[in-house]
């Protein structure tokens, strides 16, 4: 299969290569995870070690809890939102997608500045994916197979590069996913192929080949989290469906995967009018 070297170029030709800057991962980022605790399991980890009194192995632990979880404000201690997500996994035992809802709507609802701001940022980096996604593409990019979810994953580094974005989405299906499935050496003969006015996508093809878990299936979870929210919070305030997809998400969720999320973070009575 021949590199899509071609391709690379189209996806980014509104943009001088010479000077393409790549900004800090956080800037860009919408879903939780990608930090060195890497999954909600972990930050639970280290607030009970921390609520225990005992030493978390490394001060990155402390800035992951505050400015990416949301489980600590100042200093060293674990806020109400941390101590209530642990009550939440203990009494509720839910599932690795229900544990990420909760956190993003904590995190939604959160009064601390750096809280906030992080989450307006996944939100924004979302509603800039979504607005790339053509419609007719939208339920396979987010179908959650290891494909897709791969695909998402390269997606999120276009997002500082929006009309790239746009053009990546713009290729055939096929070579779509021929972006995605290059591996660690096929990128780094991409990386090798580039002329001498390019080299600004160096650093964004090192970044997409250094993204370890960009498989991993939690790169749904915020979509997904976003999708149901607003459902989640009619019925909790109603008390009874209907259940609807809200717009933008009709275009990028199947009904039956809806009702999937929703029964991971609650129980509710599903009929249509």
């Amino acid at each position: 299969m021949p590199l899509p070297l071609a391709e690379l170029r189209y996806i980014f030709s509104d943009y001088d290569l010479a000077t393409l800057r790549l900004p800090q991962l956080h800037e860009y980022r919408f879903h939780l995870t990608e930090t060195s605790m890497r999954d909600t399991k972990a930050a639970a980890g280290k607030v009970r070690t921390a609520l225990a009194g005992l030493p978390l192995s490394r001060g990155q632990n402390w800035v992951d809890l505050r400015g990416v979880y949301g489980l600590s404000d100042d200093g060293n201690t674990i806020n109400t939102i941390g101590r209530d997500f642990i009550h939440y996994i203990d009494t509720h035992h839910p599932s690795d997608f229900a544990k990420e809802f909760w956190l993003y709507r904590a995190l939604s609802q959160a009064s601390n500045p750096i809280t906030i701001n992080a989450h307006f940022n996944r939100v924004k980096n979302l509603h800039i994916l979504l607005n790339s996604i053509p419609h007719a593409k939208g339920k396979t990019i987010f179908n959650n197979s290891p494909t897709s979810n791969k695909i998402l994953s390269l997606s999120e580094h276009l997002i500082p590069f929006p009309k790239a974005l746009k053009k990546f989405f713009s290729l055939p299906n096929e070579k779509i996913e021929e972006f995605a499935l290059l591996t660690d050496n096929e990128i780094d003969t991409l990386i090798a192929s580039l002329g001498p006015t390019e080299q600004g996508l160096d650093p964004v093809l090192r970044r997409i080949k250094g993204y370890k878990s960009r498989s991993i299936e939690r790169r749904i979870y915020f979509p997904a989290s976003m999708m149901i929210l607003p459902t989640v919070m009619r019925v909790e305030l109603t008390g009874i469906g209907p259940l609807r997809i809200y717009y933008p998400y009709s275009y990028f969720f199947t009904y039956d995967q809806f009702i999937n999320y929703l029964n991971q973070v609650g129980i509710y009575n599903v009929h249509n009018y």
